[in-house]
């Protein structure tokens, strides 16, 4: 029984400092903008129903591509701005978001819990997508303009309602 409750401790402590670790890492609050834009690559994805998807169904659109994982603080952390990002920008962006992982209970779970319904979910097998985009960890965030050029990124926790970085995706809308 004192294991037991030893082992709930330190659960609980771990579970209640890590978080508050994690709000205080230095969010980005704008993109990195390549000085030349890149061509995206046409890498096979799926929706939640395991159907194939390529980035080419979205030509002509400004895309923001966010590769996350159901177990990722830093992921979960910002999914809630991202939601409020394609809420606020639905007619003009579409927001990805695609999971590193293939457990689709596991994706559904980690958003619907949280209530995130504005944007699309899909999932990259074995993380091909993301690395073909150049990343390696998540959360990653790509900006595609509306001829399907990557045209910058994030690495790392971003804050999707920073005045800097939504001046930055009204300046690329309005182009």
């Amino acid at each position: 029984m004192v294991k037991y409750i030893f082992l709930l401790t330190v659960l609980a402590y771990f579970s209640c400092f890590g978080n508050l670790k994690a709000q205080e890492e230095i969010k980005s609050e704008k993109f990195i903008i390549y000085s030349t834009p890149k061509p995206i690559p046409n890498t096979i994805y799926y929706d939640l129903q395991n159907r194939q998807q390529t980035l080419s169904a979205f030509h002509g659109k400004v895309l923001l591509i966010n590769f996350w994982r159901p177990n990722c603080r830093l992921c979960l952390m910002e999914l809630p701005s991202l939601d409020q990002l394609q809420k606020d920008y639905a007619s003009n962006l579409q927001v990805l978001v695609i999971a590193e992982e293939t457990d689709i209970k596991s994706i559904k779970e980690a958003l619907y819990t949280r209530r995130l319904t504005n944007f699309s979910v899909f999932y990259d097998k074995n993380k091909k997508l993301l690395t073909a985009f150049g990343g390696q960890k998540v959360p990653r965030t790509i900006l595609v303009d509306k001829t399907g050029k990557e045209i910058g990124y994030i690495q790392g926790l971003a804050d999707f309602n920073a005045l800097s970085l939504r001046e930055q995706i009204d300046k690329l809308l309005s182009q």
